[in-house]
């Protein structure tokens, strides 16, 4: 026998891994699909502030709980062509990156601008940065920058190299900024 908060306790471990199997379920899928070919981004046209602006809203109470500041620097106006969640998810991706990683007291900084043809999206962290024996294999699957973490803190090393593939399908690029402290992923995508 247990007591009623030992078993809530325990239905809350239940659910934190039912979430974190079936996040990595989906990212496999999606993954096999890519590889299969059968990967296609549904796209409408977007306004860039407005979906940027969801994401960051989405992450703000996780990062608060975690003493991080996310804060925002959009356009005031533009589209995208691009499948909202796929793109949503690159989002999430890089945006609970940038939370996990950095430490209590630093910010993570969500920026879009127009450069050229493109819109420049730029997620940047004030964490420790990534070792340069990691970055060759980044956007690999299954790469983490620390392999001894836990499962509660990190992932299985499948987020950025579905960043990488979502980028591809909309004709864009995913890459480090190695020139800043901490870690700051820049997507290219064509602007509309």
């Amino acid at each position: 026998p247990h007591t009623t908060a030992e078993y809530g306790d325990s239905l809350r471990v239940v659910q934190v891994e039912a979430r974190r199997l079936s996040r990595m379920v989906d990212q496999l899928l999606l993954l096999a699909r890519d590889d299969a070919g059968a990967l296609h981004p549904q796209r409408q046209q977007l306004d860039v502030s407005d979906i940027l602006e969801e994401a960051a809203s989405r992450w703000r109470p996780l990062a608060q709980e975690g003493g991080v500041r996310l804060v925002t620097e959009l356009p005031p106006d533009g589209t995208l062509s691009a499948d909202p969640d796929l793109l949503q998810r690159l989002l999430d991706n890089l945006i609970d990156n940038a939370i996990r990683y950095t430490p209590r007291g630093g910010v993570v900084e969500l920026q879009c601008l127009r450069s050229g043809g493109d819109w420049e999206i730029k997620v940047r962290d004030s964490g420790p940065g990534v070792p340069a024996s990691l970055r060759p294999t980044l956007f690999d699957r299954f790469t983490r920058a620390d392999e001894a973490r836990g499962r509660e803190t990190g992932g299985a090393g499948l987020g950025l190299s579905l960043c990488a593939v979502i980028a591809r399908l909309h004709r864009g690029t995913i890459a480090l900024d190695e020139s800043v402290n901490g870690t700051r992923m820049v997507v290219r995508l064509p602007a509309s």
